[in-house]
């Protein structure tokens, strides 16, 4: 048995918003409502891949109206409107941020390469805009984020490629690429490790290992193929488990892969989603449970599973959501509550279940 409850690593990546109701009864006997009463209505339509929770638990959204807003969670689950940052070259749903060091990276599809300082939230400075350099892999469908920041280094899905930029003079200049010209839509993405050491980088044949310790010069490890992940996490270094995009009419699956030796990593465990031909749209992970945001047949479901053992993971509880009026396809945690969102301007909260 693979028990990782006490040392998982724990993850936080989107934003949503619901309150939990009543309600019972479902085909797996298993399901009950979560009906979604409390939200925060925002300025604008919120461009899906953008949104960042800061280590002051400062929440970024991009908005569609060209800004991104900075928010502060409350003690109930509200948000508190801290200040709007207006975007160069506007946002879209390709755009996807990151804050690390009082810096906020703002990279996209249309508004190429946005670096602010964030010393003073309110009052930001911009220190590079590039054009040079974008991001258009689909960020509707792969919440997965497109790019890391390794100490004066960007290393992301850049022009349809894996590429590091070298942030030098004020500008971004580009030291290494892997892989062919990808079509805009394909789901390349990247994550790392809790260190940095490692990056994994998804292509339209599969799952990459690189080694990152130089970022000027990364070393290819290994490969595992035809695997299609939307979004993965790095559990202590061994283990890799996330969601897949198995097409139109195929169940998605849940994917757990063994990486403790980077040069070999394989399969270590396989779920199908449990509501027939479903997707599965996003998930976090919090305290050995994994909380995964599904849709099948146009109806919504939180589902729960206990992933203390890796080889034995096993559905604890489904919850079919109501009362939203765009489907939402984020989820994320903050304070044991949990929010979800879709491409309208409501993001919902409510209790986490448990």
């Amino acid at each position: 048995m693979i028990n990782i409850k006490k040392s998982l690593f724990s993850i936080i990546l989107s934003a949503f918003i619901i309150g939990c109701g009543g309600g019972s009864g479902s085909s797996n006997g298993n399901t009950a409502q979560i009906n979604l009463t409390n939200k925060v209505t925002l300025s604008d339509d919120i461009a899906t891949g953008s949104n960042y929770i800061d280590s002051n638990s400062n929440l970024y959204l991009g908005l569609k109206n060209n800004e991104i807003d900075v928010y502060k969670f409350l003690n109930d689950g509200n948000l508190s409107f801290t200040t709007s940052i207006t975007v160069v070259n506007g946002i879209d749903r390709y755009t996807h941020i990151k804050v690390q060091n009082n810096e906020l990276y703002v990279i996209g599809d249309n508004n190429g390469i946005n670096i602010y300082d964030i010393s003073n939230i309110t009052s930001p400075q911009l220190l590079i805009h590039n054009n040079n350099y974008y991001n258009k892999s689909d960020s509707w469908s792969n919440p997965q984020e497109k790019f890391i920041v390794k100490d004066n280094y960007i290393m992301g899905t850049f022009n349809n490629k894996f590429m590091t930029l070298e942030i030098n003079d004020s500008d971004i200049i580009s030291d290494y690429s892997y892989g062919s010209d990808y079509d805009d839509y394909e789901q390349i993405s990247v994550g790392s490790d809790v260190n940095n050491s490692f990056l994994f980088n998804q292509d339209s044949n599969g799952l990459n290992i690189f080694d990152i310790n130089d970022p000027k010069s990364p070393v290819k490890l290994s490969s595992i193929l035809n695997i299609h992940f939307k979004k993965y996490t790095v559990l202590n270094n061994e283990f890799l488990i996330g969601i897949t995009n198995e097409g139109v009419g195929n169940p998605d699956k849940i994917e757990v892969i063994n990486i403790s030796d980077k040069n070999n990593p394989f399969v270590e465990n396989t779920l199908i989603n449990t509501h027939g031909n479903g997707s599965f749209s996003d998930y976090f992970i919090d305290n050995g449970y994994m909380y995964v945001l599904s849709n099948y047949a146009s109806i919504d479901y939180l589902d729960i599973y206990d992933i203390n053992d890796l080889q034995n993971i096993k559905l604890l509880k489904s919850y079919e959501i109501k009362g939203y009026n765009t489907p939402p396809v984020r989820i994320f945690e903050h304070n044991n509550y949990i929010y979800l969102f879709g491409a309208d301007n409501n993001i919902f909260y409510f209790k986490k279940p448990f």
